[in-house]
């Protein structure tokens, strides 16, 4: 019989022995109810577990995919800069060599 069950009958009837056989059927199937509830319980308890572990390993893979991705963001950033850069001072030597030929032309034309 489940110990709260048994604890109940206690508390509330003297003698739990002295339970006509009417009673004895309500009483077992209280006692099933408790059981299955327990049982209830337990599967729940485990799902509950095995998700939190799955969730785990799923919330770490996510946190290494975020260190990748702001790593590969970081080296699309300074590939950008570089770039960016590096397209100012094609546009500053195309000025220069404009400049130069001017200069040129000047020369020549003299």
């Amino acid at each position: 019989m489940h110990r709260i069950l048994i604890r109940q009958l206690k508390k509330y009837i003297e003698d739990p022995n002295s339970i006509s056989g009417e009673w004895q059927e309500f009483i077992k199937a209280v006692d099933g109810a408790y059981r299955n509830a327990d049982d209830d319980r337990i599967l729940a308890e485990r799902s509950l577990e095995i998700s939190s572990k799955e969730m785990s390993v799923i919330n770490e893979k996510l946190k290494k995919e975020v260190i990748e991705s702001e790593a590969k963001a970081e080296k699309l950033r300074e590939m950008n800069s570089f770039l960016v850069n590096r397209e100012l001072k094609m546009i500053e030597l195309k000025e220069r060599i404009k400049e130069l030929e001017c200069v040129i032309s000047d020369l020549n034309n003299k």
